[in-house]
């Protein structure tokens, strides 16, 4: 899933959404309820898959604004040489390990302005370090702290308020080594941080790199013939409905495999659940022989009439079945359509403190803050 940082919006609202949300609700009774999963009509893929799309879309459109907090608990699993690649201080017993496990833990506070495609992030993270195979903790050189992050569809600001960095530099001739640092970078580079400094709620909404409407919109064009024909042909869907009295759930599995290399073939499974207004709840990436790489699994919430996540559940393994990453996020505050000040997403926001140093790699400029300014400074040689 990557980081939704430059996302266009058109608003899908008022009789439109509710006669798209009618459409589904009577969809869902026509068929009455008998608990267990019956394959769908395939002369209704292309109404509902249209009709999905547009709802869960139209869901996410309506969201102005969020802001709020939710917990996470990652592990990332090394094996083998890629525990070697580890800084583990020298010395350190888990040098010899062949299975580590990275475990990440803390809070984040969130502030998007979805309508304007601003966030505001900060992280408080607790990292540690364990050898699985010998039982114990392990020391690595590595650090982590605080972090705050800011950006928008012109820059990505970072500010690590607990941090003091060391670098040498010359500035009116005198020479400067120990500041606080905050950095203004390109939006390209927040891309890379999605499991790192940067937690954007929004990419909860997101498969991959497009999303949940996007996906089922791909899948309308392949049984439509809106897409290659010769990638179409390898491309195989299905659609079933599991009724209960209070929702329906829709299992909708496509299947891809590659001209040249049949062995290759990925399967896709997602379910769409009618009683959280048809938003993804689960998605499972297997392979050919049907070992699961991947699975997704997500609860919500509502706020006034909107669906949001709740708990996100990410996993990951190998085609060897050994585990390589398990995210769990809880929201616990969320907050949806309220004003958020403007100064909320520039520079004043990151906490900085008078003394503290802005690099602008984007200009290659060199500022001081004071009095929640920022001046400009003349780099010299050294």
């Amino acid at each position: 899933m990557k980081t939704i940082l430059t996302y266009k919006r058109t608003a899908i609202i008022g009789t439109g959404f509710t006669a798209l949300f009618l459409l589904l609700i009577l969809h869902s009774v026509s068929y009455g309820n008998n608990g267990s999963p019956q394959p769908m009509k395939e002369s209704e893929y292309v109404g509902f898959l249209d009709t999905a799309a547009a709802l869960t879309k139209a869901n996410f459109e309506n969201i102005g604004s969020w802001q709020g907090e939710f917990k996470i608990q990652e592990d990332n699993y090394y094996y083998g040489e890629q525990c070697r690649r580890l800084r583990i201080v020298e010395g350190d017993p888990g040098a010899g390990s062949n299975s580590i496990r990275r475990s990440v833990t803390g809070f984040v506070k969130f502030v998007t302005d979805i309508a304007n495609n601003k966030l505001y992030t900060e992280l408080v993270p607790t990292v540690k370090y364990r050898a699985l195979d010998l039982d114990q903790d392990i020391v690595v050189n590595t650090r982590y702290s605080t972090i705050r992050s800011i950006v928008t569809s012109d820059e990505y600001l970072s500010y690590e308020p607990n941090h003091i960095y060391a670098y040498d530099t010359v500035i009116d001739g005198k020479r400067q080594v120990h500041s606080r640092v905050a950095f203004r970078k390109s939006v390209k580079e927040a891309t890379k941080e999605q499991w790192g400094h940067v937690r954007d709620p929004r990419k909860y909404f997101f498969q991959d790199d497009r999303t949940t409407w996007d996906h089922l919109y791909v899948l309308r064009s392949v049984l439509t013939g809106d897409v290659n024909s010769v990638i179409a042909s390898h491309i195989h869907i299905s659609i079933t409905e599991e009724k209960a009295s209070d929702r329906t759930k829709y299992h909708i599995k496509s299947l891809l495999s590659t001209p040249t290399n049949k062995d290759a073939s990925i399967g896709i499974i997602i379910t769409l659940d009618s009683s959280v207004g048809f938003n993804l709840t689960s998605r499972k990436v297997v392979d050919r022989t049907g070992k699961t790489l991947q699975t997704l699994d997500l609860t919500y919430e509502e706020i006034n009439g909107l669906y949001l996540p709740k708990s996100v559940h990410f996993v990951t393994f190998s085609p060897s079945r050994q585990k390589l990453f398990d995210s769990q996020i809880t929201f616990t505050k969320s907050i949806l359509n309220m004003p958020i000040p403007e100064e909320t997403f520039n520079y004043k926001n990151l906490g900085l403190k008078n003394g503290d140093k802005f690099i602008d790699k984007i200009l290659d400029k060199e500022y001081t803050y004071q009095d929640q300014t920022l001046i400009e400074v003349a780099k010299k040689d050294k």
